[in-house]
């Protein structure tokens, strides 16, 4: 009815305004999307937004803080660290894979990316916390492993940036390019999860023990009863 809208009607109205805005700005970019498109297709005055997050920038700024579909990316699952390193770190590199390479998650990189010249400081802010929720989220798996004996104790989050581009690669920009239409398939992921087992600790993919000098060459992943 008439009157004055509850709070619950403006953080709705709010969303609303951010959900239209994140998809006109991924269509057309920050140059070409104006404030009354994106009031036009919210059902909102053009003041209304001014009201709400200020001016073009501003309301920029707010679909990255909080309205873009990056920021919703996949939580880490809980991951029980008295499994094999390779069955644990291969969980982790599915999410990681998730959080970096899905459907939603890329368009919102891509915008980033196309107007990190216009806004470098706050574009290198965002990346920042990007970068720092992801290799967090991950070094914990890795500080758990080692807290269980699983792995070695050292410098994780090294060991974690390196497991991160081993994994990823080139795949971000590729799929940016429209070069490949998806991240790596569950063999690549079981295979370089191997490789960096092997590789950075010293340890058999399918048993977890220090690798001996005449099973170096094994790299191949772990496989299962079911698979055989």
């Amino acid at each position: 009815g008439p009157g004055r809208p509850t709070s619950q009607d403006l953080e709705q109205r709010k969303a609303r305004i951010i959900d239209i805005a994140t998809a006109l700005f991924l269509d057309k970019g920050f140059a070409e999307t104006s404030l009354v498109d994106v009031a036009k297709q919210s059902g909102v005055a053009t003041r209304t937004i001014y009201q709400h997050f200020g001016n073009k920038e501003d309301i920029f700024r707010a679909v990255l803080e909080s309205g873009s579909s990056i920021k919703r990316a996949p939580e880490l699952p809980t991951i029980d660290a008295s499994g094999s390193p390779f069955d644990v770190l291969s969980t982790t590199a599915r999410y990681i894979c998730a959080y970096t390479l899905s459907p939603d998650s890329l368009p919102v990189l891509r915008l980033m990316v196309a107007e990190s010249q216009r806004f470098p400081d706050f574009m290198r802010q965002t990346f920042e916390v990007l970068h720092d929720r992801l290799h967090g989220s991950v070094i914990a798996v890795f500080d758990r492993l080692a807290a269980e004996g699983k792995i070695p104790e050292g410098n994780h989050a090294r060991s974690v940036k390196y497991f991160i581009d081993l994994l990823l690669g080139n795949a971000p920009m590729q799929l940016n390019m429209n070069w490949i239409t998806s991240g790596p398939s569950e063999e690549e992921i079981r295979d370089k999860t191997a490789l960096f087992i092997a590789g950075r600790f010293g340890l058999d993919p399918d048993t977890g023990v220090p690798v001996t000098a005449d099973k170096k060459t094994r790299l191949q992943p772990a496989r299962r009863e079911s698979e055989s």
